[in-house]
């Protein structure tokens, strides 16, 4: 008993100073979550806008569907998350590029244009064609594009500030 009693201390004072008092962790509030989708939302809107008016894609895209990399990882998991599916991989590399909001993939038939706006502001559109099931880069063209303004909202300076703060006393 006195063995079992002199181990519980001996762990107790070993991990004492590593549980230090923190505080609470800051947690982004609903209503700031809310207005940062929205702000995401309305930027990703004003950067394709640009994108299709620079390349003058407004009748291409009348008639395609337009997808993103979450929509084409949806259907790669609701037909059969295939390891070797051409169709869906040679989509998907498409998407993985620095981008200023997030890429879109106009479908139509066996064509299919991807757009998105570089960090240096240049529009890149990507024009596809299905050959054998797979996905070919037919074209690439860039543009400059107009810088679309990012804007922080003050809740997530708020929350930024809180949460470096945590970190900083956590360490």
């Amino acid at each position: 008993m006195k063995f079992l009693f002199m181990i519980s201390n001996v762990l107790i004072l070993t991990l004492l100073p590593l549980l230090k008092v923190q505080g609470e962790f800051p947690i982004l509030s609903h209503n700031c979550r809310e207005k940062i989708e929205n702000r995401d939302s309305q930027f990703n809107q004003e950067v394709i806008k640009d994108i299709i008016q620079s390349f003058h894609l407004e009748s291409f895209i009348q008639n395609s569907y337009h997808v993103t990399l979450r929509d084409l990882e949806m259907a790669h998991q609701l037909y059969g998350n295939k390891e070797h599916d051409s169709y869906y991989h040679s989509l998907s590399k498409h998407f993985l590029v620095s981008s200023k909001g997030g890429p879109m993939l106009y479908l139509n038939g066996t064509s299919a244009v991807l757009v998105y706006k570089a960090l240096t502001d240049k529009n890149v559109m990507i024009e596809l064609m299905l050959i054998e099931e797979k996905w070919i880069e037919h074209d690439r063209k860039e543009i400059q594009g107009e810088e679309i303004p990012f804007k922080v909202l003050k809740c997530e300076k708020e929350y930024t500030k809180k949460k470096l703060e945590y970190d900083n006393k956590s360490e």
